[in-house]
């Protein structure tokens, strides 16, 4: 999508309902900011990791802000599946608020920049939108990191839910690569050579976000990590 950041809450609005997306109560009850009642934006909350930043370790670093069930689960079926492209603002801002709050990770890694996880073109077009791409424009509206659509997805796969691990590396084998217009030429232009964080909305076996890294360090680009609103619980 070739929106522009400041574009970002124009769009939103376009999307925006009158009602919360997950109980349906009326817009009185709704926050205005954020999309959800109140009620279903604390239970939400209490979805939070402890400690977003217990998994940034070797060798695929992950911060991830919330444990994937509940409210949360909720929230991301209502992003991908329900045409609500309103919550990925509140989803990015929460992510955006678990990194700035882990200030010694985001300074060993500057220079920064933030690359959603792609949808195929027939599935982005199915649905309307890349969710990962919405919550990477909140995070960055939030954090005032630099997005850059760094990332192709070139072959359609099946949904990962429910595959084995072998299959899941199959499923996604050569299903990215590096964008034309990202690479460690176009980076070297841009100040000095960034390293990427990558986002997405849902961590769970590491798989997808493998496959995206190592497409990126094979045309020698730099990935210090990934972030994800939910963390499978299995991984927890």
């Amino acid at each position: 999508m070739g929106y522009k950041l400041n574009g970002w809450n124009s769009l939103v609005d376009l999307f925006l309902k009158a009602e919360c997306p997950l109980c349906q109560r009326p817009a009185s009850t709704a926050s205005s900011q954020d999309c959800l009642c109140q009620d279903c934006e604390r239970q939400l909350y209490r979805c939070r990791l402890p400690q977003p930043s217990k998994f940034w370790q070797p060798p695929l670093p992950v911060l991830a802000w919330g444990e994937y069930g509940g409210t949360l689960k909720r929230s991301l079926a209502a992003l991908k599946y329900h045409n609500q492209p309103q919550v990925a603002r509140l989803l990015g801002r929460y992510l955006a608020e678990a990194w700035l709050d882990s200030p010694a990770i985001a300074r060993s890694l500057q220079p920064l920049v933030v690359v959603p996880i792609p949808l195929h073109a027939s599935k982005q077009k199915q649905r309307g939108y890349n969710q990962a791409e919405l919550i990477t424009r909140a995070f960055c509206d939030r954090s005032r990191l630099p997005m850059a659509h760094g990332l192709r997805r070139d072959r359609a796969t099946e949904a990962q839910f429910g595959l084995t691990p072998e299959a899941r590396q199959q499923n996604l084998a050569d299903a990215f690569c590096v964008d034309q217009r990202f690479s460690k030429r176009e980076l070297s232009r841009t100040e000095t050579s960034r390293t990427v964080l990558l986002v997405d909305d849902i961590y769970t076996t590491g798989t997808t976000a493998r496959s995206a890294v190592q497409v990126l360090r094979q045309s020698g680009i730099s990935v210090g990590g990934i972030l994800a609103v939910a963390k499978a619980v299995q991984n927890v």
